[in-house]
């Protein structure tokens, strides 16, 4: 079940992206010809961001989105100032009629916008696949700000304060970005880290149970990688971890989701894959660690494979992971750099 407070972040959120969407048609409204058409451009953006939350909005009140914050109860109460911001540049916004002056009302605007919940949602979905308007939220939100940054060099009279406003609400983004990807992502090897895995499969798994699709899930874990930390030191450690990582990704589809358990171990969720499938991608990711260069150091994997035919719950997937996690111990004890599938003797 969504936490109501959850819900009350994604509905500040999509409160203040209509509130944006209205305010750049204002702006359309004051000014001529091609930078009418700019502050169009933007609202029509806004509006692609107002589907989006109201999409997320959709999701969250059938209660399957996980709580993604660490503390919502901050988060939500430093959007709700941010909301009051907004609806006041809102207000400002129907005496703007100077263009400096708009694009200076505007860059307080994005400002706003760019609470790093914007970021942390938009990073969630796109990771989770979840079927919303916007396929990657995250890059959609970039363009926008970059497209504004060129607009000001364009349309403003460029002063040294404007121009500075601009480069300092690039930085700002990147750091609002960089921020929501250490959240969820391992900073080593740039795939889900454990706590990110689990928040993204969550909603992943609800549409696997409404539509009675199978699932599958693999434990991958490198062997001997004691030997590789001792031989070449801790330094090239990290680089083979971090190509073992590329090397399963090779063998994914986009709607796989693939995290580090910990340690050398890497987990990967395949929704919608039946049993022939899950067991032909545990063969091709063994392979393709086996068969790749990480830095000039060889390495194998084992691999655990399980399967559910059809998903009841989420409360299934501990008991998926539990098979997996024993397919992996039986592909160690069968000589290492294997497959076993769903502990009934079937490898590869």
């Amino acid at each position: 079940m969504t936490d109501a407070i959850l819900s009350d972040i994604i509905a500040s959120c999509l409160k203040q992206d209509r509130l944006a969407e209205s305010l750049y048609i204002r702006l359309s409204k004051c000014f001529d010809g091609d930078l009418a058409c700019f502050w169009r451009d933007m609202a029509l953006e806004e509006h692609e961001h107002v589907a989006f939350w109201e999409a997320l909005d959709g999701f969250a009140r059938q209660g399957h989105l996980p709580q993604v914050f660490e503390e919502p109860g901050e988060i939500l109460e430093s959007l709700s100032r941010g909301a009051a911001e907004v609806e006041r540049l809102a207000e400002l916004s129907l005496d703007c009629d100077e263009v400096n002056g708009a694009f200076i009302l505007c860059y307080r605007l994005e400002c706003a916008l760019m609470h790093p919940a914007f970021e942390t949602l938009f990073r969630f979905a796109q990771d989770a696949r979840l079927p919303l308007p916007l396929d990657n939220p995250e890059a959609s939100y970039e363009n926008h700000i970059r497209r504004f940054i060129v607009a000001v060099q364009r349309f403003g009279d460029l002063t040294p304060e404007l121009e500075l406003l601009g480069e300092l609400l690039a930085r700002l983004w990147d750091q609002t970005k960089a921020f929501a990807i250490q959240v969820h992502t391992d900073a080593l090897t740039r795939v889900l880290n454990r706590r990110g895995f689990f928040k993204v499969i969550d909603p992943l798994v609800f549409l696997c149970v409404r539509n009675a699709q199978p699932v599958g899930l693999l434990m991958i874990d490198l062997d001997n990688f004691k030997h590789v930390n001792d031989a070449h030191g801790h330094q090239t450690g990290d680089k083979v971890l971090t190509s073992v990582a590329e090397a399963i990704r090779r063998c994914l589809r986009r709607s796989d989701v693939v995290g580090r358990y910990g340690g050398e171990e890497f987990i990967v969720f395949l929704p919608g894959c039946d049993s022939p499938s899950l067991s032909t991608v545990a063969g091709k990711i063994r392979a393709s660690v086996e068969e790749t260069s990480h830095h000039g150091v060889s390495i194998t994997a084992s691999v655990g494979a399980a399967h559910l035919e059809q998903v009841a719950g989420g409360h299934e997937m501990e008991r998926l992971i539990t098979r997996a996690d024993q397919c992996l111990y039986k592909a160690k004890l069968g000589g290492r750099n294997r497959v076993f599938v769903d502990c009934t003797g079937e490898e590869e």
